[in-house]
């Protein structure tokens, strides 16, 4: 996903899962799309494990990242994931679109995309 978005325009949106575990601090958070942010050029010496973070125990939870800008970081206030989807595609199972997760990186439908788009874009843009 980095190499095909690095450079561009399209954002990747950040969600946070509705069942996080709450010893992330992250209540008011869980279910929503919290941000999206517009992925950076590799630098030619770094690479995706340069990017990791940490557990709260200093784990290597998330071994792999990408250099990113911050657009969108409207944390609590961003919208329910639930709410987008239903909006967007009316009937559709929040399990069925999240499961798609698991798989990877992945490009929104047109709809999905338009929906989140026109809320974010009520936010205010950072860059």
């Amino acid at each position: 996903m980095g190499d095909a978005l690095a450079g561009k325009d399209d954002l990747a949106a950040i969600y946070i899962p509705s069942k996080t575990d709450l010893r992330y601090g992250s209540a008011a958070l869980n279910g929503r799309v919290v941000g999206a942010v517009r992925l950076q050029s590799m630098p030619a010496d770094k690479g995706i494990a340069d990017y990791c973070d940490k557990d709260l125990d200093e784990a290597r939870r998330w071994p792999i990242g990408w250099p990113c800008e911050v657009v969108f970081a409207p944390l609590a206030a961003g919208p329910l994931l639930s709410d987008e989807l239903h909006a967007a595609h009316p009937g559709k199972s929040l399990p069925d679109f999240t499961a798609q997760f698991g798989q990877g990186p992945f490009a929104l439908d047109a709809a999905m995309a338009d929906r989140l788009t026109a809320t974010f874009n009520s936010f205010e843009r950072l860059r």
